[in-house]
């Protein structure tokens, strides 16, 4: 049986292998940088993640219900991804998933404050929950001399491992000063 021979010179395959390296690049340059850490601002979404493993995102805005105050109100939201069976074992079996909220620092990152679960799902694309707290802005000035970095990290218990993972927002900016309005 006589089969022709793909070479490097035939028209059709040379751009069918351009597209594919192409194609390659893209994806090797989208999971190189899937978990790169970068500082958002006040009143902006900020997410990273790990292309099919985890996407977390924090927000930070001035808080509504205290327009005259410096309150802020922070939303921490997380997909893992697993089985829904994987992530229904973990909300039945006793697994705890928790945020807090930190200042980032050169030498160790303050902790700030815990944040609210508002709540956890198991669903097809794995395990999600989000948390929500109002604070002071006093709560999130971390650095008195300037602007201030906060991110959050979440933490999932999985029972079954007796293992703790834990996650790591990107930094939001801000001066968070939670003094007298007007000062």
């Amino acid at each position: 049986m006589f089969r022709k021979r793909i070479t490097w010179r035939n028209p059709l395959t040379r751009g069918v292998r351009r597209v594919v390296l192409a194609m390659g690049l893209v994806v090797v340059a989208g999971v190189a940088t899937a978990g790169a850490a970068s500082a958002g601002r006040l009143h902006e979404q900020t997410c990273v993640g790990q292309a099919g493993r985890y996407t977390i995102c924090l927000y930070i805005t001035d808080d509504p219900q205290s327009p005259y105050s410096h309150s802020y109100k922070i939303h921490v939201g997380i997909d893992v991804n697993m089985s829904r069976a994987d992530a229904q074992n973990i909300i039945d079996g006793g697994g705890t998933i928790t945020a807090r909220m930190y200042g980032s620092d050169s030498f160790f990152d303050d902790n700030l404050i815990g944040v609210t679960r508002s709540w956890v799902s198991a669903w097809d694309g794995g395990l999600s929950a989000e948390f929500d707290r109002s604070v002071n802005g006093s709560v999130l000035d971390e650095d008195p001399e300037g602007e201030d970095e906060v991110f959050a990290r979440v933490s999932l218990y999985v029972p079954v491992s007796g293992n703790t993972r834990t996650f790591r927002s990107d930094e939001v900016s801000a001066s968070f000063w939670g003094g007298p309005l007007g000062g």
